[in-house]
């Protein structure tokens, strides 16, 4: 019997696009869903960044981030208790994770990953 971490570990490792089954996938639609996920990620990691940093950092954060300065903003992130590093690894494997989730529910349903994509693009267009 396979516990939860090994599981776990097994999709980490995996690629996106195979835990998604989409090796039939075009150059072009593979970049897309590395696009999505990356977008994903950023905007998760942003999120947790702005609970961890006190109210009176964010104006000096979001100075830095205008300035484009990458050094000086990841030393004012670490400075301010932000491991941006470890919160990417964190988001990715959440995500990753939650694909995982997503596709097995799917699988078990007997729908695919582009039904899915139709009802939830259906559905924010209704919105």
């Amino acid at each position: 019997m396979t516990d939860k971490k090994s599981v776990a570990d097994g999709i980490l490792e995996k690629d996106i696009l195979e835990i998604l089954k989409s090796s039939g996938l075009n150059e072009e639609e593979k970049l897309q869903v590395y696009k999505k996920m990356l977008e994903t990620i950023k905007n998760r990691a942003i999120d947790r960044i702005l609970t961890i940093l006190p109210d009176e950092k964010i104006k000096e954060w979001k100075r830095l981030l205008e300035e484009g300065d990458e050094v000086r903003l990841a030393q004012f992130l670490s400075d301010n208790g932000a491991d941006t590093q470890k919160i990417m690894i964190e988001e990715t494997m959440k995500y990753k994770l939650e694909v995982a989730a997503l596709m097995e529910h799917l699988e078990k349903s007997g729908k695919s990953i582009s039904e899915y994509y139709k009802a939830v693009d259906k559905k924010k267009d209704q919105e």
